[in-house]
């Protein structure tokens, strides 16, 4: 049986909807309430910007951010894409694989790629043995580590 060479992850398009749909109903109608209320001073505007600033534009940044997040593995990379950017990690700079409850880091000398699994729904087996399949292939060393930082290093991909 041929292995793939290439997987792709991601949240599903039934959770992306689920995310996307309410939360940007909710911030787009308290955006518009309070800057329409403003110009003809209804009572309240402020609450439906306040509103908006700290529950339900957050709320949808973070939505966003969930269901745009995707993970893509090669022979050569490991390349992670969200609404912060792309970072990527080449299979070669990978020294250790560290797992924690929910995250992975692919960790190098000077680098360092985390990525979340907890809302990856697609191909979530496939990617798993794909890890493991690399590991042995390069011989790198998988340990759990509750210690290791949610921040990438040095993996940003300029544009």
């Amino acid at each position: 049986m041929q292995q793939s060479s290439r997987i792709k992850v991601s949240t599903a398009l039934w959770a992306q909807l689920f995310f996307l749909v309410p939360s940007n109903f909710v911030a787009i109608g308290a955006l518009v309430y309070g800057l329409v209320g403003s110009f003809r001073n209804d009572p309240g505007y402020e609450n439906a910007l306040c509103g908006f600033l700290f529950f339900a534009g957050p709320l949808a940044l973070l939505d966003w951010y969930l269901a745009l997040y995707s993970i893509e593995m090669t022979e050569e990379f490991v390349t992670v894409f969200s609404i912060f950017g792309r970072y990527r990690i080449a299979w070669n700079d990978v020294e250790k694989i560290a797992v924690r409850a929910r995250h992975i880091a692919l960790i190098g000398p000077d680098k360092r790629l985390v990525f979340r699994i907890r809302s990856i729904s697609t191909n979530l087996k496939q990617m798993y043995e794909f890890i493991s399949r690399m590991s042995e292939q390069r011989k790198i060393m998988i340990e759990e580590d509750a210690r290791f930082p949610y921040t990438q290093l040095n993996t940003r991909v300029k544009r």
